[in-house]
């Protein structure tokens, strides 16, 4: 077992630029990457969509002792997400702030192997050990150099890691295929709502439309039905009269004729 101090060429942190200020940049192409302690997730790994990038000025002036290199390992030391690790594995050069102490190995220890017993629950039980409560939790870098790292052979350090990343990998992948099949029912669901409100705003027309279709369609067919009966009702009381007076020019000519 060996303090971690003696297993490294360098443990550092950074610094934070005035928030805003010249320091940084947009332009992610030129700009070296800015890690911060809330960068780091669960895994140890880093979304660069979203880091902030400073100026290669600021890195290589002000910030040059804290320049992260390939294989660094990152440990969260302040705040929320104190005891996250990770490894910076991206080819491009990146900076730190003071919430991240870098941890450059020497040579002959496998970095996977070193992460994954501080990420350990024995990793992280000294951590817990070393932060202080106060309203920011915080470990300062000696406090990390301190900690102790049982160190076995190199084929075993490789193996130990190989078989956790194993693990790990397949427990991302059933992450994201839980994530998946939670995003397809989140879909479906929002598929029966539309195909519900279509339906309600269907049935709600056909109740507006009732009332439209009686004024436009059934009370002018009424209308027309009573004027036919009306009309019928006239020519009936015509053929009434017409048959009276028909009948009495017959009694006229009866009474003519006697004459």
């Amino acid at each position: 077992v060996f303090p971690l101090k003696s297993l490294s060429i360098l443990i550092t942190s950074g610094i934070t630029p005035k928030s805003g200020g010249d320091a940084y940049t947009e332009n992610k192409e030129l700009g070296i990457p800015f890690v911060r302690s809330g960068n780091i997730d669960i895994n140890g790994d880093l979304n660069f969509n979203e880091l902030l990038y400073i100026k290669p000025e600021i890195h290589n002036t002000i910030m040059k002792s804290s320049q992260v290199k390939p294989n660094d390992l990152m440990i969260a030391i302040v705040g929320a997400t104190i005891g996250q690790v990770g490894i910076y594995l991206d080819k491009r050069d990146a900076n730190i702030n003071q919430a991240i102490a870098l941890v450059r190995l020497k040579d002959g220890n496998d970095i996977h192997y070193i992460k994954e017993v501080i990420k350990s629950s024995i990793g992280q039980l000294s951590l817990n050990r070393l932060k202080r409560p106060v309203a920011r939790a915080n470990i300062n870098l000696e406090e990390i150099s301190t900690i102790l790292v049982p160190l076995p052979p190199l084929v075993k350090q490789h193996k130990i890691a190989s078989h956790i990343y194993t693990i790990r990998q397949r427990a991302k992948t059933l992450q994201e295929e839980g994530k998946a099949i939670v995003e397809n029912a989140k879909k479906e669901i929002e598929q029966m709502k539309n195909e519900i409100g279509k339906m309600q705003t269907l049935q709600a027309s056909l109740i507006l439309n009732k009332d439209s279709m009686k004024e436009l369609v059934v009370d002018p067919i009424v209308k027309k039905l009573d004027e036919i009966h009306n009309d019928t009702k006239v020519i009936n009381d015509i053929k009434t009269d017409t048959e009276i007076i028909k009948k009495r020019t017959r009694n006229i000519r009866k009474d003519t004729k006697n004459i």
